[in-house]
């Protein structure tokens, strides 16, 4: 069998890995040295290639070196509702160690109890959170679509927790 047929076959293997079943006698490779394959369409047309994180956020002090000293927040969806009705999740990312930490919500609004349950997380661990960095979206506020903060800051201010917005 040609290797573009085996590729195929085991759902789009690379080619090291066919070439390894070729030598302990898995499979049986054709030899064909006038047309060398090179890969197929479909696999080069979804390659793609990615840049490590940066190791630091840039353009802003770096007197952070502890884990979780600055934590990044964001709340992404409305996504379609999952089993238990789950509409968005909450992610909070340390940003000296880039470990995120995710939490499910039904509505928005939940984001000031994941943040309390984040905050009780860190507690557990030992860890302090000096400074919080968000979006200054709706959930982050009074009410989704006021501008003012109130019972998320209270939570931050009575932990001892700078809050930033970008």
């Amino acid at each position: 069998i040609s290797k573009y047929m085996l590729h195929r076959r085991f759902a789009h293997c690379n080619q090291h890995d066919l070439m390894k079943m070729n030598v302990q006698g898995i499979v049986r490779l054709q030899k064909d040295k006038a047309n060398p394959w090179r890969g197929c369409d479909c696999c080069k047309a979804v390659k793609t290639h990615r840049n490590e994180p940066p190791k630091q956020t840039s353009g802003l002090p770096k007197q952070f070196t502890k884990p979780f000293q600055r934590v990044w927040t964001d709340v992404k969806g409305p996504f379609k509702k999952d089993f238990w009705g789950n509409r968005y999740f909450v992610t909070f990312t340390c940003d000296v160690t880039r470990i995120s930490k995710v939490y499910f919500c039904k509505r928005k609004s939940q984001v000031k109890e994941k943040l309390e349950e984040f905050l009780l997380y860190l507690e557990n661990r030992k860890h302090v959170m000096e400074e919080l960095g968000c979006d200054g979206g709706g959930e982050y506020t009074e009410g989704e679509n006021a501008n003012r903060l109130s019972r998320f800051r209270q939570i931050c201010e009575n932990n001892g927790v700078n809050q930033i917005r970008t």
